[in-house]
């Protein structure tokens, strides 16, 4: 059973290098799947909530900047990770893995850094819930693009592959609402922006094992 396995995988795998010269491929349509839902999503947080009124000087305050750095760090490394897993017989992924790693971690890193780490830490719980909601629901619009695309890749570890998929899913969309969200503390930012990703990725990987297995 496992050498059949695996012969239906390496001829997965041919059929899909075949296919490369009559469409794209999978990693060139996820690629530019996430690439046009990024434009998307800031567009649509303009129309839903508007964007900062002092979004230009904003820009100089530490945690406006954490959140962009937050959403296209983990946007790029879950897409990476995505595109990897997408073709069948990818299994190991030790470059992107490293990226995704590092990428969730710097931000507690720099958190902790900060002369005043409890003080920053402030979470408020009521506005962290309103952000995470909105954050997750926007989310769940590129996810849906991208688990479609990622159906035509055979992916042979299909819950992972979604997982990557939501967490790319959940920081585009926080990316994109940081234009629009008023909130500066630091530790609001790691906590509710790094939760709402989550709980995207989570929603990834059980959507990723029903939609994407074959």
């Amino acid at each position: 059973m496992n050498r059949q396995t695996d012969d239906l995988i390496r001829r997965l795998a041919r059929d899909v290098g075949a296919g490369a010269a009559r469409r794209p491929s999978v990693r060139i349509r996820l690629a530019g799947g996430a690439g046009a839902c990024v434009p998307l999503l800031i567009g649509l947080v303009y129309l839903l909530f508007g964007w900062r009124a002092d979004l230009v000087p904003a820009l100089s305050i530490d945690a406006v900047l954490l959140k962009l750095v937050i959403g296209a760090g983990l946007a790029a490394a879950g897409i990476l990770i995505a595109c990897r897993l997408a073709e069948p017989g990818r299994h190991r992924m030790p470059t992107v893995g490293m990226l995704a790693g590092a990428a969730m971690a710097a931000p507690f890193a720099w958190l902790l850094s900060r002369p005043d780490p409890a003080g920053t830490m402030s979470t408020q719980a009521g506005d962290g819930a309103i952000c995470m909601a909105i954050i997750f629901g926007l989310a769940l619009l590129p996810m849906a693009l991208l688990l479609r695309l990622a159906r035509s890749g055979a992916p042979t570890r299909p819950g992972l592959a979604g997982m990557a998929i939501g967490l790319a899913s959940g920081a585009m969309a926080a990316f994109a609402y940081a234009f629009a969200c008023p909130m500066e503390t630091a530790g609001f930012v790691v906590t509710w922006y790094v939760a709402a990703i989550g709980l995207a990725a989570a929603l990834g990987a059980l959507a990723g094992r029903r939609m994407l297995a074959w």
